[in-house]
């Protein structure tokens, strides 16, 4: 993590009231990889595994609302 990296994680902790333990996290979830290749940093995550994992937690969630929400309702209508 660099300066950079650090001072806007301490913003955006502050904006949102909220102190990260592992501020390692945050700086992740917000590096897009188009930041990770304008600094050419090669071998650096970007937050598109982050992304993945929060698609599939969101899916799972509202899939289940769906099918509690419906229950009478046929797979191919939900």
């Amino acid at each position: 993590q660099n300066a950079v990296e650090q001072f806007y994680a301490r913003q955006v902790q502050k904006n949102i009231a909220y102190q990260f333990i592992d501020t390692s996290h945050l700086i992740l979830a917000l590096k897009h990889r188009s930041y990770v290749y304008a600094q050419e940093q090669t071998g650096v995550l970007s937050n598109e595994r982050l992304e993945f994992l929060g698609d599939a937690v969101l899916d799972l969630v509202v899939s289940d609302q769906i099918y509690k929400i419906y229950p009478k309702r046929r797979e191919g209508r939900l």
